[in-house]
């Protein structure tokens, strides 16, 4: 299909990092304009553009999350913070944005933890994010995480490198990219951490970035075949689509190979069909 602009001629901030609401029909995303970034919505059709948080100097909002009613988002603040463990460098902390009063709560502490690239579980009050620990060190991407925080405090899913969780419809699973075997892959996770997660793609890609379908039968991803380049001597990214093994026995060979990741297909007909 076609591609359009949603934001108006004339918005000069650099636009990304988009979230949609299957609840409100609304585009969260961040706009970044020289030293600071701020949370806008807009709606599919361009309209009703609004700024959500306000610009500050050296302050950075980035990865809105909506919730599953689409009443608040969770998004990370980056900031220059003085307290000790963090003194001097800007670290990222979770923040929850409330719609309606615009309200906005600080959920962690950067001089304890680093967070980033949230995602909120069904329930709407767990959250799920790429982090790591602060020991005065500086931010290392392999030192990431998926750290789950709820109401029963903080914890790490399984203590392994990890980045852009994201919950299965039913709240029991996060799929997750990570390179802890060596080059990035998707893993599926119980979400209460009580199994070591599973590989669902094989050593030939590079995959990123996974998405659940509404129904929570498909994985969508970012893929690279290795030993592949395109035109300009790099290798091509594709967006690829993959049914989910059933979640009572995952295995960890699936069997599938590069080429059986698609954009569609008959194979992939039970992406679009209701849950079970």
């Amino acid at each position: 299909g076609s591609t359009r602009r949603l934001t108006p001629d004339g918005f000069s901030a650099k636009a990304s990092r988009a979230d949609w609401s299957q609840a409100t029909n609304q585009i969260a995303f961040t706009a970044a304009h020289g030293e600071s970034a701020t949370l806008w919505v807009i709606d599919p059709d361009g309209g009703n553009l609004q700024r959500l948080t306000m610009a500050k100097e050296g302050v950075r909002d980035y990865y809105p999350a909506w919730n599953a009613q689409g009443t608040e988002l969770t998004f990370v603040r980056f900031e220059y913070f003085t307290e000790q463990g963090a003194s001097g460098r800007r670290l990222g902390a979770l923040h929850r944005l409330r719609l309606e009063s615009r309200d906005i709560t600080q959920l962690t502490n950067p001089a304890e933890v680093q967070a980033g690239m949230p995602a909120v579980a069904p329930d709407g009050k767990t959250v799920a994010f790429a982090g790591q620990r602060n020991f005065g060190q500086g931010y290392d991407n392999q030192a990431n995480r998926i750290l789950v925080m709820g109401d029963d405090g903080l914890r790490e899913l399984d203590g392994q490198q990890g980045r852009t969780p994201d919950w299965s419809p039913d709240g029991k699973w996060i799929a997750v990219e990570s390179d802890r075997e060596g080059g990035y892959a998707i893993y599926l996770a119980q979400a209460d951490g009580s199994e070591t997660p599973v590989r669902l793609t094989p050593d030939s890609i590079d995959a990123y970035h996974p998405d659940w379908s509404p129904n929570g039968r498909c994985i969508v991803f970012s893929a690279v075949r290795r030993r592949e380049t395109d035109g300009d001597g790099g290798a091509p990214m594709y967006v690829a689509i993959m049914p989910v093994p059933s979640l009572s026995r995952v295995q960890r060979q699936t069997g599938l190979e590069a080429g059986d990741y698609q954009r569609d297909g008959p194979d992939l007909q039970v992406c679009h069909g209701p849950g079970t």
